[in-house]
């Protein structure tokens, strides 16, 4: 079987308009989705919660934050025997508080972090799911419907856990682009390294991309979906991150 078997170059121009707007929408949505799975878990923790177009904001802020590491950093400067040796020392008990205080905030920031991922994943499962409970109906099909093509972009939600990666692509090349890596935060949680969690996620989700792609879309229909996806899911996310999003969400 040759590559034009599998993937032949077939370009349908309305089926493009048509998934090309899908994906600019699903984008934003997505980002949306993120947000609210870190609104779940964090309000289940009794967190506050603060929304922006580029990520959110939980408990006391940045001030206190960095106030606590200066702290607990100093401390160990002064008396890294004593702690080692467990040792009493001067402002002891404070130390141990605020060392309570910065392990109850990680453990707080990797829970919300999880929801970043866990709610499009569920999204993307039930999405799955309901592909392999109608997969006959895919089957030498020429074309899809739009019902159909709502469940294959349901599947795609697992497409949020590739978003990490991307959006360092996009930080690199756009060097005023900001954005925080909640997926990094994970993985430095887990022991993985900085980019060890991401780049497993990555190849997860790509193979699973795959796997929507050549086993639920026609062929005649692949090229043309691949091709939205792309530039579809790049215009998404400069519209959203760099035009629109701000003005809605600060």
């Amino acid at each position: 079987m040759n590559s034009n078997q599998i993937l032949p170059i077939n370009f349908k121009a309305k089926l493009f308009i048509q998934l090309f707007i899908g994906f600019i929408i699903a984008t934003i949505i997505g980002t949306m989705t993120v947000f609210s799975g870190a609104f779940i878990i964090a309000k289940s923790l009794g967190l506050e919660f603060k929304i922006h177009y580029n990520g959110f904001s939980t408990g006391p802020g940045c001030v206190a934050l960095h106030a606590n590491l200066d702290y607990i950093d100093s401390i160990q400067k002064m008396f890294p025997d004593e702690i080692k040796n467990y040792i009493d020392f001067p402002e002891k008990q404070r130390y141990l508080d605020e060392l309570k205080i910065r392990k109850t905030r990680m453990r707080n920031h990797f829970l919300v972090a999880t929801g970043t991922f866990a709610f499009p994943l569920l999204i993307g499962m039930a999405g799955m799911i309901f592909l392999f409970k109608y997969k006959n109906k895919y089957t030498n099909h020429a074309s899809l419907n739009f019902k159909k093509w709502i469940l294959i972009f349901l599947s795609l939600f697992w497409l949020r856990a590739a978003i990490d990666v991307w959006a360092k692509l996009f930080k690199l090349i756009f060097k005023r682009f900001k954005y925080y890596s909640l997926d990094s935060s994970i993985s430095y949680y887990l022991n993985m390294g900085k980019e060890g969690f991401p780049i497993i996620e990555c190849l997860v989700v790509t193979t699973i991309l795959f796997f929507v792609v050549f086993r639920f879309i026609p062929k005649q229909e692949r090229f043309t979906f691949l091709l939205s996806g792309l530039i579809g899911g790049i215009t998404g996310v400069y519209l959203w991150f760099f035009l629109i999003g701000k003005y809605i969400l600060f």
